[in-house]
């Protein structure tokens, strides 16, 4: 039995409900207080066109997370993951601009997570959720690549066929 999900851009009411779950959930994990996203966060979440499907929605909040100091999500927030030549596409590069807007050692911290979380996916990507395989092209045991899988909440399937 085959099971078709439309793409996340064809299922714009979709974004909202994901973005305020990855939030929470993410959040938690960072032990951090953040109670959700802004309006004006809300609404560039909602104005993108997410080729990378929910993947990419999930990183852009994941990122966002690691760079909220307040307990909202806010534009600037969202800022450090966009493109700034796309400002309504998402980057596979690690931008770091936003970085230099907090103290070094939360900086520091943010963004080798965030290096971590998506080096991992692309990992996975080139292996097709072969999470053995993604360890090996990463030069790392397969426990520590799962170790970090997990810190960055990707799961390997994900990754398993097209979506």
């Amino acid at each position: 039995m085959e099971i078709r999900l439309p793409a996340l851009r064809d299922r714009s009411e979709d974004i909202l409900p994901l973005a305020h779950l990855f939030v929470e959930r993410e959040a938690r994990r960072q032990r951090k207080r953040i109670l959700g996203l802004t309006t004006a966060a809300e609404t560039q979440l909602q104005s993108q066109p997410w080729p990378g499907n929910i993947r990419e929605l999930k990183q852009t909040i994941l990122r966002a997370v690691l760079f909220c100091d307040g307990k909202w999500i806010t534009l600037a927030d969202l800022a450090t993951t966009t493109d700034p030549r796309h400002p309504t596409s998402t980057v596979d590069s690690l931008d770091i601009t936003g970085a230099f807007d907090h103290p070094l050692p939360a900086a520091s911290k943010a963004v080798t997570a965030a290096f971590e979380c998506r080096y991992v996916i692309a990992k996975l990507e080139a292996a097709d959720g072969n999470v053995s395989r993604a360890a090996q092209l990463a030069g790392m045991a397969r426990p520590a690549f799962r170790k970090v899988m997990k810190r960055c909440g990707v799961s390997r399937v994900e990754f398993v066929g097209s979506f």
